[in-house]
């Protein structure tokens, strides 16, 4: 009788700690060692008639869920530091609503994609949510791509056509696709922009710090000392927009300073404030910040207690949507 405790004491212990870590993980950035080989004991026992809804041991499935709730956490994390310290953060991430004329041109240009996607596959032998969704996206493009004029006739046309159809429908769709788009463009800026500006700050270089993590490559090539600042998919635009696909792999030059998690060594420290003497660069430097990642495992492990695996439930929503 006893041993059917072990479970609900198991998991009592598992959030205690999980709680602890995620306090020591927000104030300190660290977490300590002590509370690792307890929570191991604890993940092994709690894989004992646990979580509700998985087809994978528990350990399993609190690393799926934790992953899912890094967005989630991501998004307050990032609008805590945007109330604290940085409200640059907060106009950045809401910009796709305060750019509401451009969302409400998308939802238009997407609703009107749908009417025209649905009634081509209506009259196909064979249709199914995955050749509308095909149409859709290549009719947005399309429709995107007209005039004004001819993009405002055609959008005009068919949303009143769809209107006098069905008009419940047609408001509940529109409505969604309005809100679908714009927490699209906010994941979108808490990904790139919000997020980039959020866990970076700027340092003088005399008040630099061992272990402190660049958030730029430092190169050096001939003459020249600068800071490859640009992202993976900004190098792809460029490549793309350029036609030179080998500027994804051309040579950099000699790595000066690296982003490596083992941070600034006092090497590097000294060898920036030489440059920076010499007037080869600015005296401020990017510092990245480190996002608490405890608080994300004990949202994970809460969702494996009372809900169950998250992969698993939206694998079946999926596929009854897909039916």
């Amino acid at each position: 009788m006893v041993f059917n405790y072990i479970p609900l004491i198991a998991g009592i212990i598992a959030v205690a700690a999980c709680l602890y870590a995620s306090y020591t993980d927000f104030k300190r950035g660290i977490i300590p060692n002590k509370l690792t080989f307890p929570l191991i004991i604890n993940y092994n026992i709690l894989n004992y008639e646990m979580p509700v809804y998985a087809v994978y041991p528990f350990p399993f499935s609190l690393i799926l869920n934790s992953i899912l709730s890094m967005l989630p956490f991501l998004l307050i994390y990032v609008i805590y530091i945007g109330f604290t310290r940085k409200p640059q953060v907060l106009k950045e991430l809401t910009e796709p609503v305060r750019n509401y004329k451009k969302t409400l041109v998308s939802a238009l240009v997407v609703s009107t994609a749908a009417y025209i996607a649905v009634f081509i596959t209506f009259q196909l032998p064979i249709r199914n949510i995955i050749m509308i969704f095909i149409f859709i996206v290549i009719l947005s493009l399309i429709i995107s791509k007209l005039p004004k004029l001819v993009k405002a006739l055609v959008i005009s046309g068919i949303m009143i056509l769809s209107l006098i159809q069905n008009l419940e429908v047609t408001i509940y769709g529109f409505i969604i696709l309005l809100i679908t788009i714009t927490v699209i463009g906010i994941i979108r800026k808490l990904l790139s922009k919000a997020n980039k500006e959020a866990l970076q700050d700027d340092y003088k270089i005399s008040e630099l710090e061992k272990g402190m993590i660049s958030a730029y490559n430092l190169y050096q090539k001939g003459d020249e000392i600068y800071y490859d600042d640009k992202s993976f998919t900004g190098k792809i635009r460029e490549a793309v927009k350029s036609g030179n696909i080998f500027l994804l792999t051309a040579p950099r030059g000699k790595l000066l300073v690296g982003t490596l998690a083992a941070g600034l060594e006092d090497k590097d420290i000294e060898l920036l404030k030489k440059l920076q003497q010499e007037g080869k660069i600015p005296d401020t430097f990017k510092v990245k910040k480190g996002v608490p990642f405890a608080p994300s495992i004990l949202i994970g492990l809460l969702i494996s207690l009372f809900i169950g695996d998250l992969v698993i439930i939206l694998f079946n929503i999926v596929g009854l949507l897909l039916q």
